[in-house]
């Protein structure tokens, strides 16, 4: 799940926030067509739709190191890699090459 952090247009630059974004955009013809700043403040983000018994999915993903969520995902992708080829290719291709390492029957 992908971690979205939402932004809120203000007009009013804070020296104090290390947060807020500043974006140098061209103004209208009308304003002289020069450059103006927009400023933008980070904002939490409201309800979710998404209802788990373990809780928000996506601040328990984003809760974990990059190393965790990459462990997750190799161990699911070589399960499935494992269970779905042995499924299909298992009796002819598999398991021959298994017995000569020692692990198959």
């Amino acid at each position: 799940m992908i971690a979205v952090k939402t932004w809120e247009q203000t007009g009013l630059y804070d020296p104090t926030n290390p947060n807020q974004r500043i974006r140098e955009v061209y103004g209208y013809p009308g304003d002289g067509g020069s450059f103006t700043s927009v400023y933008w403040n980070p904002v939490t983000p409201g309800a979710t739709t998404i209802s788990s018994p373990l809780g928000d999915i996506s601040t328990t993903w984003a809760g974990l190191p990059s190393w965790g969520q990459g462990l997750i995902v190799a161990a699911f992708a070589a399960a499935l890699g494992y269970f779905g080829t042995r499924s299909k290719f298992g009796e002819k291709h598999i398991q021959p090459q298994l017995k000569r390492f020692g692990i198959g029957k």
